[in-house]
Formats: structure tokens, C-alpha cells, sequence
């Protein structure tokens, strides 16, 4: 006892204490406890109590107790003393219990302490050394901003992203492996992306992670497995009803130049979006509403013209409601001009043989206009009844010019064997194409869906129709030449084609629960599907009627799906069955060919998803799913398409459906000391007859047949472990380790007329690792990530030899504040090995540099930044198939200086 007392808190007492206690004789009571959360009762691990024994008339003792993960601390007083304990944890308002020493020697049992959950963050204890990151409250995981490192003008995307358990996929931000929802002060934001890039840090008081449950279950009490993963961020009083944003101009030394206004009312209730770009550099907007936002950069320049306005009004009835009720508008226009060139290899795997290889260099020009208009409303309609509606209309026109050269060769290996291996490329064809390509467009869409809740349940019903109309021509010019047969010839072509598409839905669906634990769901949906194209294609002037063609799909849809949510304690079981019967028609008119096919499909899709909540912040997550995939009807006609003479493409009536079978498996947990956040998963997946694309290869043109075909299943395997913990007080270590296997079938190139399928199966292996580690003081941050990938293939075609792709890449970043400037540089090493094109195989430094300098009360800065210093960057990419091996890349600004002046609208706390 002695040593837990001495281990878990510090000592001071005067010398003369030593002197009282050799004249007197007192005994010690030990004082046993917890410190608990007001609301949930969950022990609070690390939560400390300053303790202040006074013994009267005598000395006064100050000590520290902290306690252990189950919320239980013990403290050793002396006799007739007056104790006071102030228990204090991160998060929490202190509770202050008094009480008073005996001389009995006994072991005292107080009441448990309970500290109710507070917003502010208590400043006594973010004085005493480093903060933690986030700790638990009952089921949440409370994030402290103030515990990261953040710049000033950070946003909330940047907090974000250094959260442990976040990770961005695909554009996604994911909590451990979870969709997640953003949330404002437990309400629902106008835009995810709008408050992500706009808030600043300054303004986030915390953010909580949690699992929220959907309105349903929040009405009848009944889980009904349709929770959310929810990161609420709480906005410090005073921030609201303010704007914020910023004002931008960029000058490049490659004469290219953006100016860009991006501007937010933040409010609960009339929250309003401004936003406008024009410039010609890597950088393209391609949407941005008061929902969402979307763009790219690195690329080639663009030139664009773009703006949006969007305005929110939410109000809340005069009856009790979960939700407000809302109106949302947007509008905008978006004028692209934009070139790009790319180049490609292809090598096509031909039996027992070196393949064939086919190099193609792209250029291409688009300019493109859109108008897009939206509108939203979710009405609370009376306490028990809600409508959502959205609305969608565009318009939009665009032309865009194209360029390709091509050409094939044969791949021949030269040399005994004795003296080494060397290849020969002989030229079967090469080929010029031209085109140009216009199209005119406007599509509109309606959505509504009612609900009406229940005392257990609910019932919607909802109801969509949309409908576009698209008007399409173009020409093209080809020449090809044939080394083979000493020919040549010129192919000139024209085109127009009308599109029309119309589809309708309609949708009713029910909801009971028969206990708090059991929910019941099953929904009825038919939908129509329309679409009309008519394609007049002429050759040399005269109508190609071999390519001219009239098709008309028409699909019917009525599925049935029904699923339950069964809660036992810890676990909860949801299994789910879709059943969907499509019947589909497609008139289908092609010279000789006047076909109407048709086809009836039944389609099963089962799953079940296990959630096993072990413990606070440690859950296990299993899925089993099984799901059917049809080829296009259009592709199952024998039709044949030969527009480009170098690439035929038939259809194929023998088509039959895919079938797949996945299960997966997560475990996560955060544990508070040391931040820690820990996730392991493992899946797999068996698919059955996929669908290839078969080539038969001409050895006198060089050109290719192509069909799609039903070809042997095959399966893949993947593990991952990740691990995110607080090493040190400024000290950040992240590692994500892991590994995907894959076997899958392919069939070799037909060379000419050759009978019989030759299948070749692909083994592949991809280990991929990637370490982080992040030191952040005052003055100073050092982030280093290290990734390797190794990619192994193998074959079972012996002319096809086992391939080793090596990727290692090392990406520094080094920030240091001086006052108003901050000087960053950032250099990149990148390893690359195995690759055909030697342009990839290469080892490349590229070393990027900022300075920057704030003033105006550090709301504008000027920002001088190079990117690629030394001219090395690169961007290629490579794609690995049991058929085909494809290297590419494509052009891109780098090696340039810019210069930007920006202003930020930082509203500060009223």
C-alpha cells in the first residue's frame, strides 16, 4: 500500500513533520474511492484529485492521487486531520468533497465522486504538462483542439485530418473504417465540405465522436441498426452569425494566374455561401453547391470562369420536433477550357509467345459550360410527420478536340541464351486520329419522401422521376498503314446522335419494432428506366450503315427488401435479403441486324452484419454478403462495331451473370493513455464466372477483336493494421501496415484464327507499409512518412515471367515560425523499380519550399512558394492484368514559382 501510495502521488511535507511524528503517536486511516461521470457512470481513468490535508495547528500537506482505469484511487491521512479533495478530469467541472481524519486506522470507503461533463476545458489542468488528446465520456470520444498542434488559420479540415481513428478514402472521411457525418453543435451542418475548408480551429471549443442513432430509434426507443458515425464539433460562444473564408490571388512564373473568393455565413439558422474562381492554372473547380464540393489540381492548367451563390433558411415549429425544418437554394455557372496530353503503353499477352505492344501518345482540348440550379427541404409537417424533397436542374454544353498516335509491335526475343536475352520491336501498324466531338445537354430531377412515424416504427413512401435530353455530333479522320501488307488507308467519319433518358420510381416502405432489442424493416420499390439513342454515323460522306444505328432500353425494376436489427446486450446481429426481379427490353436496329431482345432476371442479395461492443471504445465488426451482377443486355446482342478499324468490338449472346461472395472483419480500439488507436481488419472475397474482355489479335494489321466473356472465378484476401499512440509529449507515431492477395484468371490474345482458350492465372501480391512521425513544438514542426509497396505477379503461362514492382517513397515537411514568418520546405525521395518504361524506373528528389509572411493582424499573407525546385517530378501510373500489362502518364505544371497574396474574413469572438 505504501508503495501505490508513493507511486501514485507526490509528498511535500515541512521538516517538522519529521519532529511531530517522533513525539506523537498517530494513526493513518487509508481513504478508498472513484471518480465517476455524472451521467454515465463510467469510471474516468487518469482523472487526478489534489488533495489538501491540514492537521490543525500544526502543517498542511498538498498531494496529487490519480486513478486507475477503474476510476479507483486510495490515500493514506494522518489522524484528526481535515481533508479536501478536488477531483478534476480534462472535460469535467471539479467536484470538491471535504472530510475528516480518525484515528482508528481503518480503511475508510467514501462515496463515489461524480464530475458532471463540461464544455470548457479546465485551465488547471492544461498547465500541467501535455494535454491529451481526447479521453471518454461514457461512448464519446471528446477530441481537445488545444492538444494538437495547429497553425494559425488552420481550418477545421486540418484538425480533422490529425484526429486519431480519421482517415480520408477516396475523398471520404472514414472513423475507423466508418462513413462519417459532421455535425454542428449536435445539429446538422448546411455542408459538410463548406464547414470542413472554411471554420477555423480557433472557433472548435471540441469535437466528439460517437455513434449516433437515427431519428427512428431516437422516436421508439427501438435500435433499428441505422446509426451513424458522428463527429460534432462544438463552436465556442461568441463565433456564430459571423463570415468567414478567404480572398486569394496567385501569379505564376509560367504565366499563369487564379484569383478566388470563398466566402460563409456560419449560422444555425440563415447560413448563407459565396464562392468565385477564375484563373489559368492546375487547379479545376468542378462543383460547388451548398452540399457539396468537388475539384482536382496537379494537372495541366485550366482555364476557368466559375462562381455559385447559396442560401439556407431553418426554422423550428412551435410543436416539438428532432429536426429542423429547412430550405436550401443554389446557383451557379462553370466555363472550363482544358488541355491534357498523355501517353500509353500496352503490352497484350499472347500464348507461349512475348506479347505484342502497342504505344499511343494523346492529346485533347475540352471547353465546357454548365449552369447547375438545386433545391432542398426537409418540413417538419406535424410531430409525427416529415417531407424531404430535392430538386436538380442543369444545363450544360461542351466540345471537346482529340489526337492520338499509335503504334504496335511486335515483340520478338533476339539471342542464344548464352550471351544474354535482348527484345526487338518490328512495327505491324501505326495510326493518326482526329476528332472532334460536340455535345448539348439539360437534365432535371424530383425527389420526395414522406415519413410518418409511428409509436414503434414508421412508414415512407417516396416517388422520383428525372429526365435529360442530350444532343451529340462529331467527326473524325483516321490513317492507318500497314506494315505488314504494305497498305493504307484514310477513314473519314461524321456522326449525330440524339439521347434521351427518362426514369421513375416509386417506393413504400414500413418499420416495426416488436421489442427495444428487434426492429423489423421491409420496403417495396418499382422503377422504369427509358433510354433512346439514335446514332447517324457516315463515312466519307456516305451513311455507314454498319455502324448507324437506333436503340431503344426499356427496364422494369420491382424489388423487394427486408431486414431486422437484433440488439442482444453488447451484440447486435442485422441480417438483410434484397430479391429483385428487372425485366428489360432493348429494340436494337444495326444494318442487317433488327433485333428486339428481352430478358427476365431474379437477383438474390443476403448479408449479414455482426457489431460486438466489447467494451467503451473497443468494438468488433463482422459482414458476410453475397451479391449477383448482370452483363448489359446490349452487350449479350451479336452485334459488331467496327468504327475503329483497329479495335472491333462484337457482342456476345452467351453472357451470364456474375456472382460474388465478400466477408469482412474490424476490430478497433482507443485507449486514452498515451491517445492510442488501434485497428485490425481482414476481408476476402470469391467472385464467380466475371466477365473479361477476350482480344483476338490480326498478325497482318496488328489490330484487335475484342469480346466480353464470362471467364474462371477467382478470389482476393487483404489484412491491414493500424496504430496511431502519443510516444512522447510533442512526439506523434502513425503506421498502417498492410497486404492484399489476388488470384484471378484471364484469357490469352487469339492470335488470328486460332481455336481453343488458353487461360493464364494471375497470383498477385501487394505489401504495402506506411510510417508517420510527427514532432511539433512551439516554434517547430517535423512530419516524416515513409511508404514502401511491393507488388509481386505471377503467372502460370510460362511465356509470361514473374514480375517485381518495388515503390519506396520518403516525404518530409519542415515548418519553423519566426514572429509574422514561417519558412517551410518540403523535399521527396521516391525509389521505382521493375517497371517496362524506363522513365519509371528511376530515383527522383523533388523538393518543394515556402516562405510566408503575416500581417494586418495576421489576417493577410504573402506566400512565395517553388514547387519542384530541381525539375524531377513525375506522374505516372501502371495496371496489371492476367491478359495485359498497361504503363501510362500524363502531362502536368511543375517546375514554377507563385506568388499569392491572400486575406482571410477571421470573424473573432464577440
Amino acid at each position: 500500500m505504501d508503495n501505490y501510495f508513493f507511486r501514485c502521488g507526490r509528498l511535500r511535507i515541512l521538516p517538522l513533520l519529521c519532529l511531530f511524528l517522533g513525539t506523537q503517536t498517530i494513526r493513518a486511516d487509508i481513504i478508498q474511492g472513484r471518480v465517476l461521470d455524472a451521467e454515465t457512470h463510467e469510471p474516468l481513468y487518469g482523472a487526478h484529485l489534489e488533495v489538501t490535508e491540514a492537521v490543525p495547528d500544526f502543517v498542511t500537506v498538498n498531494t496529487i492521487v490519480y486513478t486507475d482505469s477503474l476510476g479507483c484511487f486510495n490515500y493514506s491521512c494522518w489522524g484528526g486531520s481535515n481533508i479536501t479533495f478536488r477531483a478534476k478530469f480534462l472535460g469535467y467541472k471539479t467536484n470538491v468533497v471535504r472530510m475528516k481524519g480518525t484515528d482508528a486506522g481503518d480503511t475508510i470507503h467514501i462515496d463515489d465522486i461524480l464530475l458532471q461533463p463540461s464544455e470548457v476545458l479546465l485551465k488547471e489542468v492544461l498547465v500541467k504538462g501535455a494535454q491529451r488528446r481526447f479521453y471518454m465520456r461514457g461512448d464519446t470520444v471528446v477530441f481537445n483542439p488545444g492538444a494538437f498542434h495547429m497553425e494559425d488559420g488552420d481550418r477545421l479540415v486540418d484538425l480533422i485530418q490529425k484526429l486519431p481513428g480519421v482517415t480520408i478514402e477516396e475523398g471520404r472521411l472514414l472513423w475507423n473504417g466508418e462513413p462519417l457525418q459532421i455535425r454542428m453543435n449536435g445539429k446538422e451542418v448546411l455542408s459538410e465540405d463548406l464547414l470542413l475548408k472554411r471554420l477555423p480551429v480557433e472557433a472548435v471549443a471540441d469535437v466528439k465522436a460517437y455513434e449516433r442513432k437515427s431519428e427512428q430509434e431516437e422516436r421508439t426507443g427501438v435500435a433499428d441498426g441505422n446509426q451513424q458515425q458522428v463527429l460534432d464539433v462544438t463552436i465556442k460562444p461568441g463565433f456564430m452569425d459571423n463570415w468567414y473564408g478567404s480572398i486569394e490571388a496567385t501569379g505564376y512564373t509560367s504565366k499563369h494566374y487564379g484569383a478566388e473568393f470563398d466566402g460563409m455565413r456560419l449560422s444555425d439558422s440563415d447560413p448563407v455561401m459565396l464562392f468565385g474562381h477564375v484563373g489559368d492554372e492546375p487547379k479545376r473547380i468542378l462543383t460547388h453547391t451548398m452540399g457539396s464540393f468537388g475539384g482536382e489540381s496537379g494537372g495541366t492548367a485550366v482555364r476557368q470562369q466559375m462562381g455559385s451563390v447559396g442560401y439556407k433558411h431553418a426554422w423550428r415549429p412551435n410543436y416539438e420536433v428532432k429536426g429542423d425544418s429547412y430550405l436550401t437554394l443554389t446557383a451557379g455557372g462553370n466555363h472550363t477550357d482544358r488541355p491534357q496530353s498523355s501517353w500509353e503503353n500496352v503490352q497484350t499477352f499472347l500464348p507461349g509467345t512475348t506479347p505484342t505492344q502497342t504505344d499511343s501518345q494523346r492529346d485533347s482540348y475540352e471547353h465546357q459550360f454548365k449552369a447547375p440550379l438545386d433545391f432542398s427541404a426537409f418540413l417538419n409537417l406535424s410531430p409525427k410527420s416529415t417531407l424531404y424533397l430535392t430538386a436538380h436542374a442543369g444545363y450544360e454544353r461542351g466540345e471537346t478536340s482529340r489526337h492520338e498516335e499509335q503504334e504496335t509491335f511486335e515483340r520478338l526475343r533476339v539471342g542464344d541464351g548464352t550471351s544474354g536475352i535482348t527484345l526487338s520491336l518490328t512495327p505491324v501498324n501505326t495510326s493518326t486520329f482526329s476528332s472532334l466531338s460536340a455535345t448539348r445537354l439539360f437534365n432535371g430531377t424530383i425527389d420526395g419522401n414522406l415519413t410518418y412515424y409511428t409509436p414503434k416504427g414508421s412508414i415512407t413512401a417516396r416517388a422520383s422521376v428525372g429526365y435529360s435530353d442530350a444532343k451529340e455530333h462529331g467527326n473524325s479522320t483516321g490513317e492507318y498503314r500497314y506494315q505488314q501488307t504494305a497498305t493504307q488507308a484514310t477513314d473519314r467519319q461524321s456522326y449525330e446522335a440524339p439521347n434521351r433518358h427518362l426514369n421513375a420510381a416509386a417506393q413504400l416502405g414500413f418499420s416495426h419494432g416488436f421489442t427495444k432489442q428487434a426492429m423489423f424493416h421491409a420496403q417495396w420499390m418499382s422503377a422504369y428506366d427509358h433510354n433512346f439513342r439514335d446514332e447517324q454515323r457516315l463515312r466519307a460522306d456516305v451513311i455507314d450503315a454498319a455502324n448507324s444505328f437506333r436503340r431503344e432500353d426499356d427496364q422494369w425494376l420491382n424489388e423487394l427488401k427486408t431486414d431486422a436489427n437484433l440488439t442482444l446486450r453488447k451484440i447486435t446481429l442485422k441480417p438483410a435479403f434484397a430479391l429483385t426481379h428487372r425485366h428489360e427490353q432493348t429494340d436494337y436496329r444495326r444494318a442487317a441486324l433488327d433485333t428486339v431482345a428481352r430478358r427476365n432476371l431474379l437477383l438474390l442479395r443476403p448479408s449479414l452484419e455482426l457489431t460486438y461492443r466489447i467494451r467503451q471504445q473497443m468494438s468488433l465488426k463482422g459482414n458476410v454478403s453475397y451479391d449477383e451482377r448482370t452483363a448489359d443486355l446490349i452487350d449479350c446482342i451479336a452485334y459488331t462495331d467496327n468504327t475503329n478499324p483497329l479495335f472491333i468490338y462484337e457482342g456476345n449472346p452467351g453472357l451470364t451473370t456474375t456472382r460474388t461472395l465478400n466477408a469482412s472483419l474490424r476490430f478497433n480500439f482507443m485507449l486514452t493513455r498515451g491517445s492510442q488507436a488501434f485497428g485490425i481488419a481482414v476481408n476476402s472475397a470469391k467472385t464467380y464466372d466475371p466477365i473479361g474482355i477476350v482480344l483476338h489479335y490480326n498478325s497482318q494489321t496488328g489490330g484487335y477483336r475484342a469480346q466480353k466473356q464470362n471467364v474462371r472465378g477467382g478470389n482476393s484476401w487483404g489484412a491491414e493494421l493500424s496504430y496511431d499512440r502519443t510516444l512522447a509529449k510533442n512526439l506523434q507515431f502513425q503506421n498502417t501496415l498492410s497486404e492484399n492477395w489476388n488470384a484471378s484468371y484471364g484469357i490469352l490474345t487469339m492470335v488470328d484464327e486460332q481455336t481453343g482458350l488458353s487461360y493464364n492465372r494471375q497470383q498477385s501480391s501487394h505489401l504495402r507499409d506506411r510510417l508517420g512521425l510527427i514532432y511539433e513544438i512551439d516554434h517547430l514542426a517535423v512530419s516524416s512518412f515513409h511508404e514502401f509497396n511491393w507488388e509481386r505477379y505471377a503467372y502460370s503461362e510460362a511465356a509470361q515471367e514473374t514480375e517485381n514492382i518495388f515503390r519506396y517513397s520518403t516525404q518530409m515537411n519542415v515548418r519553423y515560425h519566426l514572429k509574422q514568418w514561417t519558412f517551410t520546405l518540403d523535399p521527396h525521395f521516391y525509389l521505382n523499380r521493375g517497371y517496362l518504361s524506363d522513365a519509371m524506373n528511376n530515383n527522383l528528389f523533388v523538393l518543394n519550399g515556402e516562405v510566408s509572411y503575416k500581417f494586418l493582424k495576421n489576417r493577410a499573407e504573402l506566400i512565395l512558394a517553388a514547387r519542384d525546385l530541381l525539375n524531377k517530378e513525375t506522374d505516372y501510373s501502371s495496371a496489371i492484368t492476367a491478359t495485359t500489362h498497361t504503363e501510362s502518364g500524363r502531362s502536368f505544371l511543375h517546375h514554377y514559382a507563385t506568388l499569392t497574396f491572400r486575406y482571410k474574413l477571421e470573424a473573432k469572438k464577440k
